[in-house]
């Protein structure tokens, strides 16, 4: 039954994003083009996307556009000044197109229900 269940985790909802370019080109283009409220990031020192963090992309894909920075990439750490792995980041595309604000950085527990609380309020903080 896990095995079942693992392979059908949406794990195509979240984006690979290797550069910092890719942050424009990647996810917020995507939030833009289809008119969601933002994306966000997550920068771990893991090499495999986790159950939980697709399963967040999933339920959140009608809102947000989900990407993941793996294997502590260095270029990444630098311009998001990552301190401690895993780090979550809510961004806003800014008007006009090009760049990114930061919306939020999340500061919690590493727990799944936490997690999507603080998703739903970003949300809201971006529709301001």
């Amino acid at each position: 039954v896990h095995k079942f269940a693992v392979e059908k985790m949406p794990f195509d909802l979240v984006n690979n994003i290797n550069f910092p370019e890719h942050v424009s080109d990647r996810l917020l283009s995507a939030a833009v083009a289809g008119r969601k409220s933002g994306a966000v990031l997550l920068l771990t020192d893991k090499y495999e996307t986790s159950n939980m963090y697709a399963s967040l992309s999933y339920q959140h894909r009608e809102k947000l556009v989900f990407g993941e920075s793996r294997a502590a990439n260095l270029g990444m750490a630098k311009e998001f000044g990552v301190k401690k792995y895993p780090m979550l980041v809510a961004l806003k595309p800014k008007k006009g197109g090009k760049g990114y604000i930061l919306a939020a950085t999340y500061n919690g527990a590493v727990k799944s229900e936490a997690i999507g609380k603080w998703l739903e309020s970003v949300v809201k903080q971006m529709k301001r």
